[in-house]
């Protein structure tokens, strides 16, 4: 094993974590390991015609269950022994459902040499979302870009995962690549956040990218067109948690409540339409969080459908946040019936609008708006773009705090940064100089989809 692979097995073996699914409750919702991920993933054997059964969310077509292990594997009794060799796997599947998890784990028991290390010397793990982030070509020469702008990508990838004092360590030199390309294999995530982005850059990024045998490449099912999934052998959908993966959540969730746990499964037992949407990881860490805060049977009741629950969310998302500011007083003061009332949520709430109304972006005609941008600041005074500025500058009469800032509502709790700019870290006149790119957390970029913050601004 070369001195660079040792490297690369090391930071993925080090990368463990999962990502926690609703930031700013990382204290309160528990960490999970790679090593007790759980999926279920089936393989498209025949797919429906998709004029007459698309679907948003999902695939409509035959399938049949896959593991993991056995995804570049010929299929029994449907795939001839004498076929191409499956080499590029398409993967898709609904929002939250646990796409880029997946390929974390991936490359996890790959550099622990528990999957594909007979196939692949290499993998290289990409988000493709950080193309969005004008900055991360920052720290490459042009001459770097265009011999191999793909190879800087990946290089990125790699170093933005080290602590900064290790990132000298692996250079863009180090990345062994067009030598060993039959060895390689790229692990591209997020394909729907940049498809509507087929021009310059792009174009010529994913030119290089099909240049390279092994591919797998994850993205919502209504982002792929023809073209694209024309590309693959092989489609997989991941279809998220079963019966069994629910109760596994629910064990690991309550491990030190075990009674509160097997409550809430005799709960979802007894009311299906709560238990139906608990198949998405993140809905059902939002439903267990609820659960477990005092008197779950008042609120889940109150809980039909996906909106509702990420109201719940976001309301106890703002207590929180307003607990750590203010006094019991002043918090029940920001209370109007079941729902807190805060200057930083109605800018969210702005935003949401906007957003869903394709205020302030150019959607072109006959496609959804799959990614979600809000910069912390634009232009001055202005109120048109989607950014925490422009929407604070729009409703400045209404607000209650004529102090509010950027770092306010970005605090609050339901946006996390992208790229290089960490709102966490930087002072106030820093945040205010820098543009700082953010996208939507609850259930990665759906929050604002689902029409959740906007139906809670129409009740308020």
């Amino acid at each position: 094993m070369s001195l660079f692979q040792e490297k690369l097995n090391s930071l993925y073996q080090r990368n463990n974590k999962i990502t926690p699914l609703i930031e700013g409750l990382e204290g309160v919702i528990p960490q999970r390991t790679l090593d007790n991920y759980y999926v279920k993933l089936k393989t498209v054997v025949k797919e429906d015609s998709i004029n007459q059964h698309f679907n948003y969310e999902t695939i409509s077509a035959r399938k049949q269950e896959i593991g993991i292990e056995a995804l570049f594997d010929p299929l029994p009794n449907q795939e001839p022994a004498n076929k191409t060799p499956i080499t590029r796997l398409l993967i898709v599947g609904g929002a939250g459902i646990g796409k880029s998890t997946l390929m974390q784990y991936i490359a996890y028991k790959w550099s622990q040499t528990k999957l594909w290390n007979d196939k692949f010397e290499y993998v290289y793990r990409v988000s493709l979302k950080t193309l969005l982030n004008r900055d991360w070509d920052r720290s490459y020469e042009h001459r770097q870009k265009e011999d191999d702008l793909l190879k800087c990508l990946v290089h990125y990838h790699l170093v933005a995962e080290l602590p900064t004092q290790e990132r000298k360590d692996i250079h863009l030199e180090d990345l062994v690549w067009l030598d060993k390309k039959d060895k390689t294999l790229l692990l591209l995530d997020g394909y729907d956040e940049v498809a509507h982005e087929r021009k310059g850059v792009y174009k010529r990024l994913f030119e290089d990218i099909f240049n390279h045998k092994n591919i797998i490449l994850t993205s919502r099912p209504n982002a792929v067109d023809k073209e694209m999934a024309t590309k693959f052998e092989r489609k997989i959908e991941t279809v998220g948690l079963d019966h069994d993966g629910i109760n596994q959540y629910l064990t690991w969730y309550f491990k030190d409540d075990q009674e509160k746990g097997q409550a809430l499964e005799i709960y979802l037992e007894k009311n299906s339409s709560i238990k139906d949407i608990c198949h998405i990881p993140v809905n059902i860490a939002m439903v267990c969080f609820i659960w477990s805060k005092g008197e779950s049977g008042e609120v889940l009741p109150q809980v039909s459908n996906l909106s509702d629950l990420y109201s719940e969310v976001v309301n106890h998302l703002g207590f929180r946040y307003y607990s750590k500011l203010g006094s019991d007083h002043e918090l029940v003061s920001k209370w109007r019936g079941n729902k807190i009332s805060l200057d930083e949520l109605r800018v969210l709430q702005h935003i949401a609008y906007k957003a869903m109304t394709g205020g302030g972006i150019k959607v072109p005609e006959g496609k959804r708006l799959e990614t979600l941008i809000i910069k912390g600041m634009t232009k001055k005074g202005d109120t048109e773009d989607i950014s925490i500025q422009s929407s604070i500058n729009y409703l400045s009469n209404e607000l209650k705090n004529n102090m509010l800032t950027i770092d306010k509502v970005y605090k609050y709790g339901l946006l996390k940064s992208e790229g290089i700019f960490n709102p966490k870290r930087l002072s106030r006149k820093s945040l205010l100089r820098e543009i700082c790119n953010f996208t939507t957390l609850v259930l990665s970029t759906s929050v604002f989809k689902s029409s959740s913050l906007l139906s809670i601004s129409l009740r308020n």
